[in-house]
């Protein structure tokens, strides 16, 4: 989401990440992501949110 909350993306869990399994924890091996936000709309701030578990990590884009 951007600062006030408006959806600018979207990202599906549950990837394998066999290198973060291997230096985390093996229950770690789907911990990757993919997804997409439009370049036009990148802030120069994104809140990644998920709901389950709910919970939001804020990003600085490039």
């Amino acid at each position: 989401t951007s600062a006030d909350g408006t959806i600018i993306g979207y990202a599906l869990t549950g990837y394998p990440r066999p290198d973060v399994a291997q230096v985390i924890d093996a229950r770690a091996k789907y911990a990757g992501f993919y997804g997409y936000v439009l370049k036009s709309t990148v802030p120069a701030t994104i809140k990644l949110v998920a709901d389950d578990p709910a919970c939001a990590l804020v990003v600085q884009s490039q």
